[in-house]
């Protein structure tokens, strides 16, 4: 999102350099949009949506009415909202891409009964089911897609092959997958490795796993020490040394701090309901499925580790003795 107001702000390059006699000429967009009478500051606040907008809708509901605020906030709620186009665009598509059959969203029920009142957007009483249906969708593919253990190991073999390469990473931004993939190749050494695994499908293995279920307060409390990048990577370096294999072997995924303290929330579930008689409600409070997924674990896993196959029990061991499991 910051990336969006600098690109809007033309305060980045909006195109590659080899590019510039196709598009170097053209003006900032922020440019554009103040010709047409449209505020690039306000633009951009959409987009990037200030911490001041993040309200909720503690603020428009006072026990039985609704107070009123004007803030335009629905068109931040458009993009940053817990029913907003995002969601309803990548939901359907990923699950149509992946092949599960977890993103079925009936978007046009929730656009028929989607309502601007008090300056936020509502789903009228009528779409409760439809609203419902879009956040077990959602909490399901971040389960069996967004954070699937092979998946994130894949994300994990990427991140490795990109700190392991010396290239200049500065204008990512502005590369599709096939530049950054020959990239990596054409790196040689471990990064080209690793990129051509990805490639050709010869994924690291799960060394160990530790699933939610079987994690103690105190094994969460260890791990959750870990789960900023930084700390991250010297754990895989201890491990790594304790194996006695190369560092570049050893992958370590942890869930943030919120989800090993039962905190995480998968987006917004604050759903504004309005009911007929104009009161406002929030969907947690009326629906046990709304209330149950702010709390429900979209991981299932609080560690996984992985390796090559060959290093996979010397791992497992350094894991399990470096962590104290």
């Amino acid at each position: 999102m910051d990336m969006a107001r600098k690109l809007i702000k033309g305060e980045i390059r909006t195109c590659r350099e080899r590019d510039d006699d196709l598009f170097g000429s053209l003006k900032p967009i922020s440019e554009t949009l103040e010709e047409g009478g449209i505020s690039a500051d306000k633009v951009c606040d959409l987009i990037v949506y200030p911490e001041s907008h993040e309200s909720g809708l503690e603020l428009f509901e006072n026990g039985n009415k609704a107070s009123f605020f004007r803030t335009g906030d629905y068109a931040h709620q458009i993009i940053h909202g817990p029913v907003d186009v995002d969601q309803m665009d990548y939901i359907v598509r990923d699950a149509h891409y992946t092949g599960v059959t977890h993103g079925a969203v009936d978007i046009e029920r929730i656009l028929s009964t989607m309502k601007v009142h008090n300056d936020r957007i509502m789903i009228e009483k009528s779409g409760t089911v439809a609203a419902e249906g879009l956040m077990v969708s959602r909490s399901l593919m971040y389960s069996s897609v967004y954070f699937h253990r092979t998946v994130r190991i894949i994300r994990m073999m990427l991140m490795k092959a990109i700190e392991e390469s010396s290239i200049d990473l500065s204008e990512i931004y502005l590369w599709n997958d096939s530049e950054l993939m020959g990239q990596l190749i054409d790196e040689g050494g471990k990064s080209s490795r690793i990129a051509r695994s990805v490639q050709n499908r010869i994924l690291y293995k799960k060394a160990l796993t530790k699933y939610s279920e079987e994690t103690s307060d105190d094994l969460s409390q260890r791990l959750s020490e870990y789960s900023g990048y930084a700390k991250r990577k010297i754990l895989e370096q201890e491990i790594a040394d304790k194996a006695g294999v190369d560092m570049s072997n050893v992958m370590i995924e942890i869930p943030p701090t919120s989800v090993l303290q039962s905190k995480m929330k998968i987006g917004k579930t604050d759903v504004s309901i309005l009911d007929p008689d104009g009161k406002v409600r929030s969907l947690t409070k009326s629906s046990p499925i709304a209330k149950a997924l702010q709390v429900r674990d979209p991981f299932g896993w609080t560690l996984l580790v992985a390796s090559p196959k060959k290093d996979i029990e010397a791992v497992a061991r350094a894991t399990n003795k470096v962590l104290e499991i």
